[in-house]
């Protein structure tokens, strides 16, 4: 593991700078041992500092050399002094073109790296974050990916604002000079390149596409309203923004925490890239796969025992159509594992289409959800009645629970002598709901597979969006397709007939819940009411098991049923 301090004439900034850089060039080779990120080219992700920083801040800072070792990753550090990383008029100093332009072609050129995009990311803190964010959006052809700690998104804080209302700011920064010292005239901020949205915008509407975003701010941050507005903007403009909140403020403790997070999902995204991101897709609108190494690895592992059995169930088929079902409990992958199984079909010359048994519930997310809701309550309450338990102050503390989202946490049995009835028979409404025709139109995907095995050519599917008006159906032609793939929590369900090969991606409720728990969005966790409707929809997966033909577990390992048995009698 290198440490270098390089020094270069800049043309950009008239004058010599100085930028840091770890480079993994001789990492031990205990390190590299079993470690796949050896096994392919060096990455580069750029580094930025915050106000009144330098190079050297996250050295100091955070743990910026062990993830370089760990993850084969050059990590480049420059000095961008207070300039917000842009472009600085009149003054002589250009800083973006320093970053975007001078300092990648001296690094990929001096030391042999990578240029493609999917190998060279930019990252930074604070006012760093900024420059992340907005350079990469600009030179969107350049980068894999951008990521911003606690982004220093200002513009619609000082954009239109007179000297005495910067002075009169909450939190001050700078003085209105230096503002306009660094952006202009601030009258004109918010429609100019100085504004990330700006270019965003730009970008969009000229049919390019921007790289990926990682963000994260903690809830303590000054900043973190803004951070909140720009993740919102980013989602409404389509762009891929992953986001990430927790207790935290504006210090190294929180930017410390997210490095090696950030890393990961940059090299992950990067994953995607090489496989040329044309993976077939799952036909829910909006559906949206993140391809990473595990899903890739998990795959493989699949399609080798699926082609074991799909040539001889070809063969057998009538018309040459066969079915297969990738089910599993929430985050194990099923959208990602029958995208690829799709795209290494098609390797093989085998047609396959990927149907998506998310739009066949009988109600929109929404009403679903809270018809899911309405079940559990009224059984619960119902159950009350039944056992002559209800009175005026069980309904009160009830509805407070309800209020609070709290009616299905089970901690309240220990508080309140009525619960438990309350909570037994809410549970029992709720499982006579989920993953039945009360609930998903079976019928209809039963009459889609049986069109499919005849040999039909051309077949009316529904497309369930998010509102009322994202409902209707479009016309497939599966003329040159010989597989139908159904994702889908209940693909293994007893409901519906005609799957040939039924896969299983396995998780134990524990696992379920600590990936749940790991990928929160927003910070935030999921409620109880959710927890108690993945409990019961893995007690359905697991009932099921039984007609899997391919299980694989979390670990990607292959399991029997008997395994599999075992595995999850040991986590009950």
């Amino acid at each position: 593991m290198a440490l270098l301090q390089v020094n270069f004439f800049s043309k950009a900034l008239s004058r010599i700078v100085t930028a840091h850089m770890y480079l993994p060039s001789d990492t031990q080779p205990e390190f590299i041992e079993d470690n796949p990120h050896y096994e392919r080219e060096t990455k580069i992700l750029y580094l930025l500092h915050g106000f009144s920083g330098d190079s050297t801040d996250w050295i100091s800072g955070s743990n910026v050399m062990d993830v370089s070792r760990r993850y084969n990753l050059a990590i480049v550090m420059p000095s961008g002094e207070n300039s917000f990383y842009v472009d600085r008029q009149g003054t002589g100093t250009a800083y973006e073109t320093f970053i975007a332009k001078e300092l990648f072609d001296f690094v990929t050129l001096n030391f042999g790296l990578s240029t493609a995009k999917e190998d060279n990311f930019i990252g930074g803190l604070s006012m760093g974050g900024f420059g992340a964010l907005r350079i990469g959006a600009k030179y969107n052809k350049k980068y894999g990916a951008a990521i911003g700690f606690s982004s220093a998104l200002i513009i619609h804080d000082i954009a239109g604002c007179t000297s005495e209302e910067i002075d009169n700011m909450p939190v001050k920064i700078a003085d209105y000079e230096y503002y306009r010292n660094i952006f202009g005239d601030l009258m004109c901020l918010e429609e100019s390149e100085y504004n990330p949205e700006y270019i965003v915008r730009d970008k969009i509407l000229k049919g390019e596409k921007l790289p990926p975003v990682y963000m994260a701010c903690g809830t303590e941050d000054v900043l973190l309203k803004r951070n909140r507005e720009y993740k919102e903007f980013l989602r409404h403009m389509n762009v891929d923004v992953t986001y990430r909140e927790s207790e935290g403020g504006h210090d190294w403790k929180f930017w410390a925490e997210y490095l090696e997070p950030a890393v990961k999902w940059a090299i992950e995204k990067s994953y995607e890239k090489n496989a040329g991101c044309n993976f077939p897709h799952g036909d829910m609108p909006g559906d949206k796969i993140e391809i990473n190494q595990e899903h890739i690895v998990k795959a493989k592992i699949i399609f080798e025992e699926l082609m074991k059995i799909l040539p001889h169930k070809l063969e057998e088929s009538e018309h040459g159509k066969i079915v297969i079902s990738v089910s599993g409990g929430s985050g194990v992958g099923k959208s990602e594992i029958a995208s690829l199984l799709a795209y290494y079909l098609d390797e093989k010359e085998i047609g396959s289409y990927i149907l998506s048994g998310d739009n066949y519930p009988r109600r929109i997310p929404m009403y679903n959800d809270a018809e899911r809701l309405r079940v559990f309550r009224n059984a619960g309450i119902q159950s009350l009645v039944k056992s002559q338990e209800l009175n005026s102050e069980i309904v009160e503390n009830l509805r407070n629970l309800q209020r609070k989202g709290e009616d299905a946490n089970e901690i309240y049995i220990q508080q309140y002598p009525w619960f438990m009835t309350y909570f037994r028979g809410a549970e029992e409404g709720l499982k006579a709901y989920l993953g039945t025709e009360k609930e998903i139109d079976f019928n209809e995907i039963g009459d889609i597979i049986k069109r499919f095995k005849a040999g039909e050519e051309k077949i009316w599917l529904k497309r369930m969006g998010r509102s009322d008006e994202d409902l209707w159906y479009e016309k497939e032609d599966f003329t040159d397709k010989s597989v139908l793939i159904v994702e889908w929590t209940h693909g293994n369900s007893d409901n519906y007939k005609g799957v040939d090969i039924p896969v299983l991606l396995n998780s134990t409720p524990e696992e379920t819940i600590a990936h749940r728990r790991s990928r929160n969005r927003d910070g935030k966790v999921d409620s109880p009411f959710t927890m108690l409707v993945l409990k019961l929809e893995q007690k359905l997966l697991d009932s099921q098991a039984h007609k899997a033909k391919i299980i694989l577990s979390k670990q990607g390992k292959i399991l029997s049923y008997e395994e599999y048995r075992g595995l999850m009698d040991e986590n009950k």
